[in-house]
C-alpha cells in the first residue's frame, strides 16, 4: 500500500486563504489612553477559518480540535513582550496565551505559539485576521480530542506599552477562553451508483462503475499515523492495492485503489479501533462502509 501522509508545519496551521475577504484595518488610533482591552476572542477552525460557537444557551457545544484562537485588542499591544524576531521574522511567543488541558495528556507535550499582529494582517502570510491588534494561538501538532481547553492570557506578556497589563469585561473578564473537544471519530462516505426508478424500495444501494472512485475518511480531528488501521477487503478477502491521502482538509483522508476497484465486488472500507487522533487520543469506535461494484 502506499503511503502518502500530510504533515502540519507551524505556518500552516494558520495560512488560511479566505478568498473575497477584506478588512485588515490600521488599529484606532481615537481610543483613549489606558490599559489594552480584550474585545473578543474566538475558537477559529483550521480548515475553514470560520470562527466557530462554542456554547449556546449557557451549554458547551464540542468543536474539532483542529483549531486555532484569534484574541482582539482595541490598541497596540507591547511588541517587545509579546514578539521574538528572529531575522526579521516573528517567530511567536510560547507563554502569551497559557493552554491547560483537562484531562492531561499522559507523556505528550503540547507546542504552543502566539503570533502578535499589529494591524490585521500578517506580512508575506496569505493569512486574514480580524481588523486590528490581534494574538493568534496555535497548538502543534492540534488540540486533543475528547477535552476540556482552557486559554489563560498572561498578563505579564499582554499588556500596553506603559506596562499596564490587559483588561476585558463581560465573559472576558476572567481573561480565559473554555471550550471542549468532540471525542476523536470519523464518518466514513463510500461511493454511489446511480440508482435504477425501476428498482422495488428494498433493493439495496445500486452498485457503482469500477472506477478510481475515492472513499472519504472525514474526522472530527486531525489523525496520526493511522494507515495500519485502514482496511479493505473485496469479496471478504484482503485487498492493499489502494492509497490513503489527505485532502486540502487534512482532517479528511481518501482512500483510492491505485487503479480501479475490482468489479463485481464487495468492497468493505474500515478504520479500526486502533486509530488516535496526532495527540494518540483513540477513536471512539470503530467505523466501516460498503458499496458494490458492477461489471466492466
Amino acid at each position: 500500500m502506499k503511503r502518502l501522509f500530510w504533515r502540519l508545519a507551524p505556518e500552516m496551521v494558520l495560512c488560511v486563504a479566505i478568498a473575497g475577504l477584506a478588512g485588515c484595518s490600521d488599529p484606532n488610533n481615537s481610543v483613549p489612553a489606558g490599559p489594552p482591552v480584550l474585545t473578543s476572542w474566538s475558537v477559529v477552525d483550521n480548515a475553514t477559518g470560520a470562527s466557530l460557537d462554542v456554547t449556546a444557551d449557557g451549554s458547551a457545544i464540542q468543536v474539532s480540535g483542529f483549531v486555532h484562537l484569534n484574541a482582539l485588542f482595541d490598541r497596540l499591544l507591547d511588541g517587545s513582550s509579546v514578539t521574538a524576531l528572529d531575522g526579521g521574522t516573528d517567530q511567536g511567543t510560547p507563554d502569551a496565551v497559557l493552554i491547560d488541558v483537562s484531562p492531561p495528556l499522559p507523556a505528550v507535550a503540547l507546542t504552543v505559539n502566539s503570533i502578535y499582529t499589529p494591524n490585521g494582517a500578517a506580512p508575506g502570510m496569505v493569512l486574514v485576521f480580524s481588523p486590528g491588534p490581534s494574538i493568534a494561538t496555535t497548538v502543534m501538532p492540534t488540540f486533543p480530542s475528547n477535552s476540556t481547553i482552557t486559554a489563560t492570557m498572561n498578563k505579564t506578556k499582554v499588556r500596553s506599552k506603559k506596562g499596564e497589563p490587559f483588561t476585558a469585561s463581560g465573559d472576558l473578564a476572567s481573561g480565559t477562553l473554555t471550550f471542549q473537544t468532540l471525542p476523536f471519530s470519523v464518518a466514513i462516505t463510500a461511493p454511489m451508483g446511480d440508482a435504477n426508478p425501476d428498482a422495488g424500495a428494498d433493493a439495496g444501494p445500486p452498485p457503482v462503475s469500477p472506477m478510481m472512485q475515492a472513499v472519504t475518511l472525514a474526522f472530527t480531528n486531525l489523525p496520526g499515523d493511522i494507515q495500519s488501521s485502514i482496511t479493505v477487503t473485496v469479496n471478504g478477502t484482503a485487498y492493499t492495492d489502494f492509497t490513503v491521502a489527505p485532502e486540502s482538509n487534512p482532517t479528511i483522508l481518501d482512500v483510492t485503489p491505485m487503479t480501479t476497484w475490482p468489479a463485481n465486488a464487495t468492497i468493505v472500507v474500515a478504520v479500526g479501533a486502533t486509530a488516535a487522533d496526532a495527540l494518540g487520543v483513540a477513536i471512539d469506535a470503530a467505523a466501516n462502509a460498503t458499496f458494490t461494484t458492477s461489471g466492466m
